[in-house]
């Protein structure tokens, strides 16, 4: 199970979600590969020789998080040190690289989707809500017929996206032209909404990955010690080695207290 854990600084305001993320070195694709620990991904990291707990910090003279690669020397004993950093270093920038591949590819195909238009109008029985199910099962066969007469929808859909379509009853408009010109406005709207959305979340993303400051680093963390601390990558400056509530604010070491708390299976 992932518990995702949201601190929050009771003074500044400083707030950081916690992935609980876990990786391991696919040593086919040579990448570095990030999961969480669910029921569905038990077991995914068992044929690497190479893997470990991804941990936060933040350095506060950068404004930049620090991902920390925290490798677990359990299982590979045949490369020594250096080599296992290096592995993991060279497996994180290939797994940068193949996001900002496919991030850059599925946000061409969407443009692509996107200058199609591709759509389908249909004629479709007239959609009854359970209000007018309820209304009908009152009347009698005959006034069934007389209240169903004529009824029929358009359906206007955009075929290469899910759920950008829209319907409605011909009755509702002065003429067929009419209601089939409303509803492509209307799921053209949901059409054009959605790729914005997606191509928005995609681009945050990448723009997310790629501000990280990336460190490797072996496991070691001693109970009942001071509080650990590493080097900023970048700045050299001290930074926590963790962000949690047993950890002061990264940013002005005020009380960081928990928020917010999902857990996932």
């Amino acid at each position: 199970m992932a518990v995702h854990e949201t601190y929050t600084c009771q003074d500044c305001g400083f707030e950081f979600t916690d992935g609980d993320e876990n990786f391991f070195y696919n040593p086919d694709t040579h990448e570095i590969v990030v999961f969480v620990l669910l029921f569905s991904t038990v077991g995914i990291s068992d044929g690497s020789k190479i893997k470990g707990h991804i941990f936060e910090s933040y350095c506060k003279h950068c404004d930049k998080f620090i991902k920390t690669f925290y490798i677990d020397t359990t299982d590979c004993p045949q490369y020594n040190s250096e080599e296992i950093i290096d592995i993991v270093k060279t497996g994180i920038k290939n797994s940068l690289k193949k996001i900002k591949n496919e991030t850059i590819t599925k946000i061409n195909e969407i443009n692509e989707i996107k200058s199609r238009k591709k759509y389908t109008i249909e004629k479709k029985p007239y959609f009854m809500t359970a209000d007018t199910m309820n209304h009908l099962a009152e009347l009698s066969q005959e006034e069934q017929e007389m209240f169903l007469e004529g009824k029929e929808d358009i359906y206007v859909n955009f075929i290469e996206l899910e759920d950008c379509d829209y319907r409605a009853n011909i009755q509702d408009f002065d003429s067929e032209k009419e209601a089939i010109e409303y509803c492509k406005s209307q799921a053209y709207r949901k059409f054009v909404t959605k790729i914005n959305h997606e191509i928005l979340w995609r681009r945050d993303y990448l723009k997310k990955e790629l501000k990280y400051i990336y460190h490797v680093d072996y496991w070691n963390f001693k109970e009942n010690t001071d509080i650990d601390t590493i080097s900023c990558p970048k700045c050299g400056n001290e930074v926590y080695k963790f962000i949690n509530a047993d950890y002061p604010c990264p940013k002005c070491e005020g009380k960081l207290i928990i928020t917010h708390t999902i857990c996932a299976d």
